[in-house]
């Protein structure tokens, strides 16, 4: 899976859980799948994106988990 990819898939997750189409915790093991993914991607053009997108799935996963 390349970044472009994680990338969509972020924000099709993070569309789901917004729109409720999705539960708390299978958005955070959307979310925590996604993090493992991101190792994949090689490329060093593209370590700023992936640097980015970690800071804010990581972002989603704290705010979510303090969720009640």
């Amino acid at each position: 899976m390349n970044i472009n990819q994680v990338e969509a898939e972020f924000s099709e997750i993070q569309s789901a859980y917004e729109n409720r189409e999705i539960s708390k915790e299978e958005y955070l093991n959307l979310l925590q799948g996604l993090e493992v993914e991101q190792a994949i991607a090689e490329d060093a053009e593209e370590l700023s994106r992936k640097e980015n997108l970690n800071t804010m799935i990581n972002a989603a996963i704290t705010t979510v988990s303090m969720l009640g």
